[in-house]
């Protein structure tokens, strides 16, 4: 019996299982560590963490956990197209489980590579865990963003019209998909119904990160309204919660948009320039047409020309790149 055993033999029996407790709750600490930081935007010790976790965890989901916070790293840094990269060696591997793919998915999103993402695309499947439930319908809601900025609003809501039930478990996802339908409204002039939606979502639904992006959503459709100051207030209060280097230019973007609409083309080119300047360079052709047209209406035409090339420079799949090459204001 254990009991009869003398200590000293009794404490080494029992050491192998205390190694393995430690070995687990330092695991347990690194990735909730990890979390935590990337949580609050503390993106370079969330990398940190996560390149430890290959060697703490199974391979595998170390692995995974490791690639998720070294691409979003990535971004933040502003180096999207080492993410983009990354993504797509990540998706060109097999049995990409669909959490790991969503992730791979919203990285080429961010970087412009809209129809890679869209060819990324899993079939249809059931899922068999939680997890992978809530990859798999974020997915749906990624892909919407990526059809849209390709100038297919019509697919884009077609895609998350049948995602009610399968995102109602998932806060997050509850709010990814109202948001969605309230932005493609708001763009299509469907103002009332934007707001309509945006009054549906509760920021805490989303985590600190990404909730930002609900005041900028409900900016978006109080400008359709034609609420701009209204629109000013939500975009005000989004920026305070700015944490993500895309959220932060996107912000000064959705600036230029609310002073446009008060007609003033001299502050509207100064956000939009320093939009352009922005450490973040993925996306944003539709902002960079705004600035081709304040050029032009402050004179500038030769300098407008040079935005609507950045556009297909920077966005070269979006739609709004298809618009710019029938925009040249230069003879």
């Amino acid at each position: 019996m254990i009991g009869s055993l003398p200590p000293l033999i009794l404490g080494l029996s029992l050491l192998p299982l205390a190694l393995v407790l430690a070995f687990v709750l330092v695991a347990k600490a690194l990735v909730l560590a990890a979390s935590l930081s990337a949580r609050h935007g503390a993106w370079r010790i969330s990398r940190a963490c996560a390149r430890a976790a290959p060697y703490l965890l199974d391979s595998r989901y170390g692995g995974n956990l490791a690639f998720l916070f070294e691409a979003d790293a990535l971004r933040e840094a502003g180096r999207i197209q080492e993410g983009a990269a990354l993504a797509k060696a990540r998706l060109a591997e097999k049995n990409v489980p669909a959490w790991i793919r969503n992730v791979a998915i919203d990285i080429l999103i961010s970087a412009g590579a809209y129809q890679t993402a869209l060819s990324a695309e899993p079939p249809p499947s059931i899922p068999i865990r939680a997890h992978d439930a809530l990859g798999l319908v974020l997915i749906q809601i990624n892909l919407a963003e990526a059809d849209y900025n390709l100038g297919r609003w019509d697919a884009a809501e077609a895609r998350l019209r049948p995602l009610d039930l399968a995102c109602w478990r998932f806060p997050i996802a509850r709010a990814g998909l109202l948001q969605q339908r309230a932005w493609i409204a708001a763009h299509r002039g469907r103002a009332a119904e934007a707001l309509e939606i945006c009054a549906l979502v509760k920021p805490r639904w989303l985590p600190l990160i990404f909730r930002a992006e609900y005041h900028f959503t409900r900016a978006a459709a109080l400008l359709a309204a034609g609420r701009t100051d209204d629109a000013e207030v939500a975009l005000s209060e989004g920026e305070t919660l700015a944490r993500r280097l895309s959220s932060k230019r996107n912000a000064l973007f959705l600036r230029a948009r609310v002073v446009a609409a008060r007609g003033d083309w001299v502050n509207t080119e100064r956000l939009c320039r320093e939009a352009a300047n922005h450490a973040f360079r993925g996306q944003g052709g539709t902002g960079l047409l705004l600035w081709a047209q304040a050029l032009n209406q402050l004179g500038r035409p030769a300098e407008a020309d040079e935005a609507l090339r950045l556009v297909s420079q920077r966005d070269p799949e979006s739609d709004a790149a298809t618009a710019a090459t029938t925009h040249s204001s230069a003879p």
